[in-house]
């Protein structure tokens, strides 16, 4: 989230993202509205808080600069950024998402249950999930995201389906206490992957990760 420099200036809804402040200027402009200081001042934040060297200085070397000059630098910057970099305040749901990724990445490839013929399905949706927490972890373009959020849907769509069938077919050809430790196991991990998915989404404000329910069949049910 943009650090307090610069806001005593700005009235309003903060930009938390440069995708936010091309919207928050685009819709100024259309109504006649847009402050040249005010989209400054948003700039002046989001660079001091970007990862991305140099824009800070830019913030420094264009103080001085013409109104008009300044806010040609804001939306030819901010166009820019708005699909590559995440928000600040995204950062910490993000981190969390990826450990959580990474603990139900785990769960799955220690697991000991016969799959038989899923075992295929079972390791594709493994990697699929490894190949979104990869991204994350980069991290990805902020315009991916909703990319890797289907990847991890499919993953564990795939990783389920394999376990349910796991547990309700072949779950008699193992020890009893086997098969309902891996499966406490498993959804303890996917509840965890559930409420850092849950966060990701409250972050970004939309909801780009589904499948957050899990429903594996219980031994000896019908």
């Amino acid at each position: 989230m943009p650090r307090a420099a610069g806001r005593s200036m700005v009235t309003g809804v903060v930009p938390q993202g440069w995708a936010e402040l091309v919207a928050w200027m685009q819709e100024r402009s259309a109504a006649g509205k847009l402050d040249p200081e005010a989209a400054w001042q948003h700039y002046r934040g989001l660079a001091i808080a970007s990862k991305h060297a140099g824009l800070g200085e830019l913030a420094v070397r264009f103080r001085a600069a013409p109104a008009k000059d300044r806010l040609a630098l804001v939306g030819t910057i901010a166009s820019l950024l708005a699909p590559v970099e995440w928000p600040e305040a995204w950062d910490d749901a993000r981190r969390r998402l990826v450990d959580a990724l990474g603990q139900l990445a785990l769960v799955i490839g220690d697991s000991a249950i016969d799959l038989g013929a899923d075992e295929e399905l079972y390791r594709a949706g493994l990697s699929t999930l490894s190949v979104a927490r990869d991204l994350l972890r980069t991290p990805c373009r902020r315009d991916e995201m909703r990319a890797v959020a289907r990847l991890c849907a499919l993953g564990n769509a795939w990783c389920s389906r394999a376990v349910g069938r796991s547990f309700d077919v072949r779950g008699p050809r193992t020890a009893d206490e086997q098969v309902a430790t891996a499966q406490r196991q498993y959804a303890m991990a996917f509840a965890t992957y559930a409420e850092a998915a849950r966060a990701m989404n409250t972050a970004c404000g939309a909801v780009l990760f589904t499948g957050l329910e899990l429903d594996l069949p219980r031994r000896g049910a019908a």
